[in-house]
């Protein structure tokens, strides 16, 4: 049997229990939740996967070993656990039903060892068991949250997370497929991880300014922020820090930033809109500094 059909396995199920949850729930706080456990995802496999390589994926689904390496961390963590984590939330399951999914995982992946398509370092299985049970209490938590007005960090924390769930998958797919811009920094010896790496640092600032920007409605900050990002862009590519393949590279990055603004401002209306049900600061947030 393929590597990749066990990760295409985890795909396919995850996304028939979403299918089966948005279309019984119709609730759409669910998808803003959604986002935000991805982008909380993003940000732990990040720390514990690409800076401190504690395991390998093996799908065998694409040809830069790294990659690769990457397209099964997504599995878990763009699919499996935040779609679990919603289901959770959705349903207010009891402590007991959260053990009893995160010991689900854990057997997962050591089935996932047993047949030899995952490998750990330093990681425990154990601690998978561990961080899910926190994850999908967080993410029960945080949904009821998501129905109560005046708390500007939820708010803050579920629209830059979101954002960064959305930003970071379409560097990734971008950077996988068209290998258009590499960055050099030295701190890996496999190029691909160290770009990527760096990648996800460039990403997150991107992000924050961005989010920032919306949330404060000031939107003409934001043209300033992608036009300032083209200078420091043209100052990593003359240290050789960032290396564009494609002459249009720059016009491009300005294009996608563009594009991340547009969808910040979506994020951020569809968010107030469905969690506070208004679209205007002031209604969901009164006598608060936002």
């Amino acid at each position: 049997m393929p590597h990749y059909t066990a990760f295409f396995a985890l795909i396919i199920i995850s996304t028939a229990v979403l299918l089966t949850v948005f279309i019984r729930k119709k609730d759409k706080k669910l998808v803003v939740l959604l986002f935000f456990i991805i982008g909380m995802a993003y940000v732990l496999e990040y720390v514990v996967f690409v800076l401190f390589e504690s395991y390998d994926y093996d799908p065998d689904f694409m040809t830069n070993e790294y990659f690769d390496n990457l397209f099964g961390s997504l599995t878990s963590q763009a699919f499996a656990f935040p779609i679990m984590a919603m289901v959770v939330a959705a349903y207010q399951l009891k402590f007991r039903y959260i053990l009893f999914i995160s010991a689900i995982f854990m057997g997962i992946e050591e089935l996932f060892l047993h047949w030899d398509i995952y490998t750990h370092h330093w990681w425990k299985t154990i601690y998978t068991g561990v961080l899910m049970t926190i994850g999908f209490s967080i993410s029960k938590i945080w949904y009821v949250w998501l129905t109560e007005r005046y708390m500007t960090f939820v708010h803050y924390a579920t629209f830059f997370l979101g954002m960064l769930a959305i930003t970071s998958t379409i560097m990734f797919m971008l950077l996988a497929y068209f290998h258009n811009n590499w960055f050099y920094t030295g701190w890996f010896a496999s190029a691909t991880h160290d770009s990527v790496n760096a990648t996800m640092i460039y990403v997150c600032i991107v992000t924050i300014l961005l989010v920032w920007s919306v949330a404060k409605e000031f939107f003409v900050g934001a043209g300033m922020i992608i036009a300032g990002l083209r200078i420091v862009d043209i100052l990593l590519i003359h240290y050789g820090v960032l290396l564009v393949s494609i002459t249009t590279s720059l016009v491009l990055f300005t294009l996608l930033q563009a594009g991340a603004f547009i969808l910040s401002v979506m994020l951020q209306n569809f968010i107030m809109k469905n969690c506070y049900g208004t679209s205007k600061k002031d209604v969901a947030f009164p006598a608060k500094n936002y």
